[in-house]
């Protein structure tokens, strides 16, 4: 007589083992380094958070955990801790104050060195930085606003200003930039503050919005133009590395119904100082126009001029000299001479 046996095994590819683990052991799990086993249990205890299966106790130390984790750079961060923040952000269990502190950590904000700016220029302000140790797979919409500046001891007078960008975790370098159009005025180093309030607003289902603040700080000197003058007479080096820096691209003749026209653009690159000119044109011998153009240091600077002409002279150059704001005489001047490319 045979006897046989047989066995019946049921397995529901469903089930997760890690919704059945107490919590004292997905807590060591996710705390541990080997982020294979450290990713699905912080995952489990997101789910818990969000679906109130933990007691309030828990979820503050835990999201304090997290915290922990995102300011220590020798920890090996996982997005699965910032998508543990977010979510209990979303679902209002996170505290303000966590939520602050993950914004300030996550993101990175920096100002731009001490700049020299020439007294009655105007000065642009801007943010670099890069999004570090935050969620996991989602973009991110970064807004920095500025709410206030003081330049010395004296409030500076800007409108609302707010700069956005898109961005995604890890993406390095991105910069912030808006023209807030004021005048410097004469001052000599004197400390620029900066106080910049920053959120973080996530593209995902949960819709939530973050907020930290920043408070960043820059430093600018004021430079007169006498004392530039001064530089450039006492240093032919500088002078040299102006006509070096500076170039004019060639002229363009250019004829409508109703005018004639030169057209021509003044370019700049990478200035050590920034400087102010008269740009003085001329052409078949007479003075034609004169302009005021501003070059700030450490940046690429293009301007296009168009200067009304009664009659194309053929084999006529086009004359453009730059002279330093304030100067009294030609021995500063930066000349060009272009002949001028034919109709367009």
């Amino acid at each position: 007589m045979g006897l046989v046996v047989t066995s019946h095994h049921q397995f529901d590819l469903g089930w997760d083992i890690h919704q059945h683990k107490p919590i004292g052991l997905l807590h060591w799990q996710a705390t541990r380094s080997n982020q294979t086993a450290a990713i699905p249990a912080v995952e489990e205890l997101t789910r818990r958070i969000v679906a109130g299966e933990v007691t309030r106790a828990d979820e503050i130390d835990l999201i304090d955990q997290a915290l922990a984790f995102q300011a220590d750079p020798q920890h090996q961060w996982t997005g699965a801790w910032g998508d543990l923040i977010e979510r209990a952000a979303a679902a209002g269990i996170a505290t303000p104050a966590q939520v602050a502190t993950y914004v300030e950590q996550g993101l990175n904000l920096i100002m731009p060195p001490s700049r020299t700016v020439l007294e009655g220029d105007h000065h642009d302000f801007e943010v670099h930085g890069f999004v570090e140790r935050l969620g996991s797979n989602q973009s991110y919409q970064i807004t920095v606003q500025l709410e206030s500046v003081t330049l010395g001891e004296d409030d500076v007078d800007v409108a609302s200003a707010v700069f956005r960008r898109w961005t995604t975790p890890n993406q390095n370098n991105f910069a912030l930039t808006r023209p807030l159009r004021w005048r410097v005025g004469s001052r000599s180093r004197s400390p620029v503050t900066y106080h910049i309030s920053t959120t973080v607003q996530h593209v995902n289902p949960q819709g939530a919005t973050l907020w930290g603040e920043r408070e960043l700080h820059g430093e600018l000197e004021i430079l007169s133009h006498e004392k530039l003058l001064t530089m450039l007479v006492d240093d032919a080096q500088r002078l040299d590395h102006l006509k070096d820096a500076i170039a004019i691209r060639k002229p363009q003749y250019v004829e409508y119904e109703s005018e004639k026209l030169f057209r021509f653009t003044i370019e700049a690159e990478n200035l050590l100082l920034p400087v102010a000119f008269d740009v003085i044109t001329l052409y078949d011998g007479n003075l034609k126009q004169q302009h005021r153009l501003h070059l700030p240091m450490e940046s690429s600077t293009r301007r296009t001029f168009d200067l009304p002409i009664e009659r194309f002279v053929p084999n006529q150059p086009l004359t453009v000299v730059l002279r330093p704001v304030g100067a009294d005489d030609d021995s500063l001047d930066i000349t060009f001479r272009s002949m001028v490319a034919g109709r367009k």
